[in-house]
């Protein structure tokens, strides 16, 4: 029994889309970070960072992509640099702390960050300080 060419032919582009479809599945679905990974690398980043005194440079390291990551996994896929690294993780407070987040918060402006940036920026400053921060 023979099948006619096109019948092959149909068959054929059926079984290559099926492959393609499975490979494009399976690749999407091993790149998703688990809550559980997400927490185990802020945590460990978090106290790197911590070690470096929170410092801002700690953004400029190769392993702050994946803590950035890790941080919009935890706690929604708005959150900037700022907020992840200084909010969640150092969790700076009080009157030195104010005074070191508006100067941030000024140099986010003179650096040229995105405005969502220095936003977040004020936006902790205004949930943790007293005062305004003029920039």
């Amino acid at each position: 029994m023979e099948l006619p060419i096109n019948v092959l032919v149909i068959i054929a582009l059926v079984v290559l889309v099926l492959i393609v479809l499975s490979a494009l599945f399976f690749s999407q679905s091993s790149q998703k970070m688990t809550e559980a990974e997400a927490n185990k690398i802020f945590n460990l980043n978090c106290e790197n960072y911590r070690n470096a005194n929170c410092q801002w440079r700690v953004t400029r390291d190769d392993s702050f992509g994946e803590f950035m990551q890790a941080c919009q996994i935890l706690y929604g896929s708005n959150q900037r640099e700022f907020s992840c690294l200084y909010d969640f993780c150092c969790g700076f407070s009080g009157d030195a702390a104010c005074q070191g987040f508006c100067s941030l918060c000024r140099g986010n402006k003179y650096a040229g960050l995105p405005q969502a940036s220095i936003d977040d920026c004020l936006n902790v400053y205004d949930n943790k300080c007293e005062g305004t921060c003029a920039i």
